[in-house]
């Protein structure tokens, strides 16, 4: 027998977990962020961002950094997981740091992503880890990699150093029996990723999928990307992780597109995305003996037609090969429908140093579209639910 639909609109279950002057605090922050959820002023509050931390003007930011970060350590977020976990509802921990240069700082960022396996190694509540190549090795290398040029001698050893670090954190997700994801990046750069990423999959999804690559649905070729991956983890009998996206990069992509005078990338409507990424959705499903699946959505009608594919296909909720995943600080009404219901939630929840931290939360604002327009949601979302709470403390007053 098929279940209900899911309800998205049940905000006390959504904000069960706040109390009424935290509500209210995230009503103001929300309010203060959807002028800044267009892209022209997005773009001056990612400025704005940088003067106050220079300022050292750090109290509204603070005030960001803990509602869409789990902590600055691993150890802060460790309160985060708890909480989540009473909800059912795990973690993938995310250590947001990106496009570094120098290779101290990338042997650093390697090892922090280590320990980040090796938390998750010993928290069952923890099951996947997640990183950027870009914050294990340059764009501009990664970018001369994607386009086939030649390396330099001492490019081709710092190019060796990137793939050593990947493959540090794979096989230490692999002996601890963690899954990791393998970030998605700008189109310039995706070439290298995808050939990083399906190199360790070959080497550590021999027998389940630990590695996980990134598809982001909203570029045109990704469907056959995805095609293309399963029928090479077929052939070379491996499993396919899979994350499915929307994408992060849509504005730069299409401005260096028109700039550089090459079509753009992704698709030219929302419309088409959303047919690409439910496609990939029903593919990966049909495949379901070779992938291993992992979306990453806030959009409603992606999550229940997952949902209806698992009940048709009789799939359990619990099963190990299907996550789904929300931003930790938005789509709780989403991501507590699912654990309500036993599918299988995993909150994405980044942390780092609040310099570093903010300026990455502010990019994904400015350059997701859905992110963005999950800004208005919330806040219709918060004003029910305030609404509600008001109705039902009037209703035990006039009892009383």
């Amino acid at each position: 027998m098929e279940k209900s639909e899911l309800n998205f609109g049940d905000t006390e279950l959504a904000f069960d977990a706040k109390s009424d002057k935290e509500l209210r605090r995230t009503y103001w922050l929300f309010r203060l962020m959807e002028p800044f959820s267009n892209n022209s002023f997005a773009t001056v509050g990612a400025f704005a961002a940088k003067i106050l931390i220079t300022l050292r003007l750090r109290l509204p930011l603070r005030i960001m950094f803990n509602h869409f970060c789990g902590g600055r350590t691993i150890e802060e977020c460790r309160m985060t997981i708890s909480k989540l976990a009473e909800a059912r509802v795990k973690t993938t921990l995310d250590y947001c740091i990106e496009s570094l240069e120098n290779e101290s700082e990338l042997d650093d960022t390697s090892s922090e992503i280590i320990r980040n396996v090796q938390e998750a190694a010993n928290d069952s509540r923890i099951p996947f880890c997640v990183f950027k190549v870009t914050s294990l090795g340059r764009s501009a290398l990664l970018q001369k990699v994607s386009a086939k040029l030649p390396l330099l001698e001492q490019e081709e050893a710092e190019y060796r150093r990137v793939k050593e670090r990947i493959d540090a954190i794979c096989k230490s997700a692999f002996d601890s029996g963690v899954r990791v994801l393998i970030d998605a990046e700008e189109s310039w750069l995706q070439n290298a990723i995808d050939d990083l990423a399906s190199r360790m999959m070959e080497t550590y999804n021999k027998e389940k999928a630990v590695v996980f690559n990134t598809f982001q649905m909203y570029r045109k070729d990704k469907a056959d990307s995805l095609r293309q991956s399963y029928e090479q983890a077929e052939a070379a009998s491996y499993f396919l992780g899979v994350k499915l996206v929307r994408g992060a990069y849509l504005e730069g992509e299409r401005k260096r597109a028109a700039k550089m005078g090459y079509p753009s990338p992704v698709h030219e409507t929302k419309a088409d995305t959303d047919k690409s990424y439910d496609w990939a959705l029903d593919f990966c499903i049909e495949k379901r003996d070779k992938i291993a699946l992992y979306i990453g959505t806030h959009n409603y009608t992606s999550v229940q037609l997952l949902v209806n594919l698992l009940e048709k296909e009789g799939i359990p909720g619990d099963t190990s090969s299907v996550y789904f995943s929300q931003l930790f600080g938005m789509g709780d009404n989403i991501t507590f429908a699912l654990a309500r219901e036993g599918y299988n939630v995993a909150k994405f929840v980044p942390y780092g140093k609040l310099e570093m931290a903010l300026p990455y939360l502010l990019r994904r604002a400015r350059e997701n579209s859905a992110v963005r327009g999950e800004v208005g949601r919330e806040l219709k979302l918060i004003v029910k639910e305030m609404a509600r709470r008001r109705e039902t403390k009037n209703n035990g007053s006039k009892v009383l």
